[in-house]
């Protein structure tokens, strides 16, 4: 008796429970109110008095009401414990703002601020408190839910999709003559949808009203508190169908809440009871999910189009009512295609070579030259993959050792370009040098446990390589997709050394984990260890059928050359594509094409699609939108790495060192082999000639030459002769000697002359190792091998080291493929990535430790992956730009270095700045201004500063359009 009535008072919570957030909330009005204008409201002390204790009075009393209603009636203990919480919580700052009132009621106190403050903290511990409230009456996703749907509607599920697919498969079942073990499948999965959506606010292992769990078999055999049978052999006797056919005015019906199930769905509920109630425990799938397995696609014949990409937007185009545009002109994409390769403008004769040509083949010519400048090309990609794989030189975790640079290994693999596929599986299989992207970061002092490790390893490599976000589900099932709790732990275990536990909400559930892969579809992965499971899993993921990694990859690369992605949010790779052909024809082609980097980013830049002119939204909404349609590429903000680079191409160098936590860059081996002359009569001859001629077209063009040399035995030496001049005797040392012999080169035929001599026994191979590294517009390899001319004997007199010596008579060399070459690179230690500019050195940005100046300008810290950037100027960046140290310091030091180089003429200078940094010359209307403004010379160098920033600043510089 007494406890029913104990019940009874509980159960008036939610009752009351209304009273003190109202009041509460008035009271807070009623302060802002009085607080902005007497004249509104004239605050009266008699009101304050009533709402403040009449609002301690009811939360008092909810909260007994509230510890009544937990010990007679089963809540989800954990949603009760955080509830009650934030109740307490509520209660003190209730209970402090009555006495900061009664202190000012009182005259013990001047001012109201003190009530005010603890007044606004009240009304946030009380939104938090209803919210958790809401959890416990109406499931957890009860303010979330309609939240993400109205942040993200691609990401929220139809109902009325969802009854379409229960409608065709009720179709499909009543033309069946019974239901099969494949239908058993489906059809339980749609009852358990169902379910979900209409039942789980009530009845799940978080908030188990009546006793009743519906997520699972065993809580709908076990039946709620009123022991009802809820499943029986036949509909017609089960309790659940007939509660779920009652009409919604009934006190029984089912739901109780929201909407009621549909026609089709209690259709589908009765085939399933009827049919066994078969509980099937593959994942329910609300969201929209994408295949694995790329589809086939058939590009549309188009002979007047080459490019398939063409081919494919031709189609869309005609689709959607679009005409092409023309191309944009040589100029423009000269400055796109050059900022999107290398990051930077190319050399001065690249450029003038270009804009004279005449060759309709030059942009893929230029494309070609840009590809093979292995430096820029990585120093360039090294600020996207380091954004993707949060790498950087300094930042937490670096100090405690929790977290580790991979810089030595991502130089090297973009400079060799590394098959994507390789790529990958060296980012999960790991050696020392790749490890860090998966090794996360230790932080220091107690870790949530969505911030573990293992957690951190499974959440980057989920949105970095295969564009699911499973940060949500490291907590709890996500919101935004179908990837639950369980299979962010299970995928998490793969990168421990035993199966994780399942915390919940940073709680633990007492349940174990199992290592699998978040697509078990593509294979198990099996092993003992850590590192035999990330070898097996590294295999699973880069196999051709797991389309999603190659399209995570390619839309990403989309949205880099032409501003939006083929899929909007590149981190949820399960959302709607503009163009899905497009999208996994061009995933295909980059397995198909040996997973090559190069030849994808060639066929994209090649395209007419990519020569476009640039489009203008004004909405950013319009971009988001499922509706959107592709007309052409986005106008595109440089990034703060190309703004530095550019500028520093031309003008003072921004930065001049490089990172200290660098280590040496990638050590280039040469290319080559030793050479020797064949034996005769098995006797090796004392001596060896050896010529090489190769071409240079234009002497200037040559920026560096460099040639490592050897001969082969302990009592061997060379003497090294560039056309005819002697420039090195040699001994023989381990390793190659380097040398410099770009100031003995000439225009036209060059010769590489070479006399190699042995002392030792003659059964010793005399053999010679020459290579050439020749950099110019892009950079020639020559090396020793069957070009090569060699010979044992020369007549005394013979001018045989001359350009015009003819050497038919001489032989092919003898390839000595045994011999080592190991140890012979082009770059040793010691060398850094510094490029001489005259007097001075600049380093490319990407190489620099973060600054505040690169910080404010959009480059982020890097503890987090980032896969994307904001594109819009905040005011801070502005500040920046405008009135920042650092710009104005270099823009100072470029006029003065430009004023010792040009003098002080201002249409020299002015001409240099424009065709530098703009890539044209001043227009009449510019001429004029710069004339006015600054006279034929310029007076001082601030005057040329005040130009400079005029033009890094100006909207051609800052954008690629």
């Amino acid at each position: 008796m007494l406890d029913s009535i104990f019940q009874l008072l509980g159960r008036t919570h939610p009752l009351f429970v209304h009273l003190p957030i109202g009041i509460i909330f008035i009271t807070f009005i009623y302060e802002a109110i009085s607080l902005v204008s007497s004249k509104i409201l004239t605050y009266n002390l008699q009101t304050a008095r009533f709402l403040n204790y009449s609002g301690l009075f009811f939360t008092v009393f909810s909260i007994i009401a509230g510890l009544l209603l937990e010990k007679f009636d089963a809540y989800n203990a954990e949603l009760i414990s955080n509830h009650k919480i934030a109740g307490y919580v509520t209660l003190v700052l209730v209970f402090v703002c009555v006495i900061f009132f009664t202190l000012y009621d009182r005259n013990k106190s001047r001012t109201l601020m003190p009530y005010r403050i603890s007044l606004t903290m009240t009304i946030i511990a009380l939104s938090i408190t209803g919210h958790q409230g809401g959890n416990l009456t109406h499931g957890e996703t009860y303010l979330t839910e309609p939240i993400v749907n109205i942040l993200n509607p691609s990401e929220s599920h139809d109902p009325d999709q969802d009854d379409f697919h229960a409608g065709m498969l009720l179709a499909e079942l009543n033309q069946s003559e019974f239901v099969n073990d494949s239908q058993k499948e489906v059809l339980s999965i749609q009852v358990r949808k169902a379910f979900q959506q209409k039942c789980y606010q009530c009845h799940s292992e978080l908030n188990t009203k009546g006793g009743l769990v519906m997520s699972t078999i065993e809580g709908l055999e076990l039946g709620g508190d009123s022991g009802l049978e809820l499943l029986t052999s036949t509909y017609d006797k089960s309790e659940l169908y007939r509660r779920i056919t009652l009409p919604p005015t009934d006190k029984e019906s089912m739901p109780s809440k929201g909407h009621p199930l549909t026609k089709n769905e209690i259709e589908l509920v009765k085939i399933w009871i009827d049919n066994g109630a078969y509980w099937s425990d593959d994942p329910i799938k609300v969201f929209p999910e994408a295949t694995l397995q790329l589809a086939e696609v058939e590009l549309p014949k188009n002979p007047s189009l080459s490019n398939p990409i063409d081919r494919l937007i031709d189609y869309y185009f005609k689709e959607n009512n679009l005409d092409w545009s023309e191309m944009v002109d040589d100029k423009m994409y000269l400055k796109r295609v050059s900022l999107d390769i290398i990051g930077k403008f190319p050399d001065e004769e690249i450029i003038n070579e270009f804009m004279i040509s005449g060759d309709p083949q030059k942009r893929e010519q230029l494309v070609d030259k840009l590809l093979l400048s292995r430096t820029d090309y990585t120093q360039n990609w090294l600020t996207f993959w380091n954004d993707h794989l949060r790498n950087d030189y300094t930042g937490t975790g670096y100090i405690t050792g929790g977290r580790k640079s991979i810089t030595q290994w991502l130089y090297k693999s973009l400079y060799d370009n590394k098959p994507y596929n390789h790529f990958v599986k060296e980012l999960i299989d790991t050696s020392s040098e790749s490890e860090g992207f998966i090794r996360g970061i230790q932080w220091r002092g107690s870790t949530n446990s969505s911030q573990t490790v293992e957690m951190q390893a499974a959440q980057n490599v989920g949105q970095v390589l295969l564009g699911v976000n499973i940060k949500c589900a490291s907590c709890h099932d996500s919101f935004v997709s179908n990837t639950t709790l369980k299979e962010a732990y299970n995928f998490a275990s793969l990168f421990s050394d035993k199966p994780l536990e399942i915390h919940r909400c940073d709680k633990p559930t007492g349940n174990i984990s199992h290592q699998a892969f978040l697509y078990p579809e593509l294979g198990s992965v099996v092993g003992n260890t850590r590192e035999e499971l990330l070898k097996s899993l590294s295999e699973i993921m880069v196999k051709p059928e797991n389309g999603r990694l190659y399209r995570t990859l390619v839309n990403r690369y989309w949205k880099y050359f032409f501003g939006r992605a083929i899929i909007y949010k590149t981190d949820q790779m399960d959302d709607m594509a503009w163009n899905g052909d497009l999208l996994d024809w061009l995933s295909a082609y980059l397995i198909e094409n040996n997973y090559d980097l190069k030849k994808l980013i060639k066929l994209i830049v090649t395209s007419r699609t990519y020569q476009l002119p640039s489009i203008h939204y004004e909405n950013e909404k319009d971009l988001a939108s499922n509706k959107y349609v592709f007309k052409g590429p986005l106008p595109r903000r440089l990034s703060v790495e190309k703004f530095i680079d550019v500028y520093s191409q031309f003008l003072e160098p921004i930065y001049k060192k490089h990172s200290r936590k660098l280590s040496s860059p990638y050590q280039e081996k040469a290319k080559g082999s030793w050479i020797s002359k064949k034996v005769n009569n098995g006797v090796r001859s004392k001596n060896l000639y050896s010529r090489y001629k190769f071409k240079v077209n234009n002497k200037n063009s040559v920026k560096s030459a460099i040639l490592l040399s050897n001969t082969f035995g302990n009592h061997t030496k060379h003497s090294l002769f560039i056309n005819n001049k002697l420039v090195t005797k040699q001994i023989n040392k381990n390793g190659a000697d380097r040398i410099d012999i770009k100031p003995f080169l000439v225009k036209g035929i060059n010769v590489i002359a070479v006399k190699a001599e042995n002392s030792g026994s003659s059964k010793t191979p005399l053999a010679f190792f020459g290579s050439l590294k020749l950099r110019m517009s892009a950079t020639a390899y020559h090396f020793t091998g069957n070009k090569w001319k060699v010979t044992d004997f020369v007549k005394n007199g013979e001018n045989w080291k001359a350009i015009g010596y003819n050497d038919t008579h001489w032989s092919s060399p003898n390839i000595e493929k045994t011999l080592p070459v190991e140890g012979f690179v082009f770059n040793p230690k010691g060398d850094d990535y510094r490029i001489r500019m005259g007097k001075n050195y600049r380093v490319r940005a990407s190489l620099t430790e973060v600054d505040s100046f690169q910080s404010v300008l959009g480059r982020p810290n890097r503890e987090i992956v980032a896969t994307s950037r904001e594109t819009k100027a905040s005011l801070l960046e502005s500040l920046e730009l405008n009135n920042g140290g650092l710009l104005a310091s270099t823009n100072n030091k470029s006029a003065k270095y430009l004023m010792k180089k040009f003098g002080n003429n201002t249409k020299d200078i002015s001409e240099y700045l424009y065709r530098s940094l703009l890539l044209r010359k001043p227009n009449q209307g510019e001429q004029v201004f710069i004339k006015s403004e600054f006279g034929e010379n310029f007076e001082n160098e601030q005057d040329l500063s005040d130009l400079i920033w005029l033009l890094v600043l100006s909207p051609e510089f800052n954008f690629i359009t």
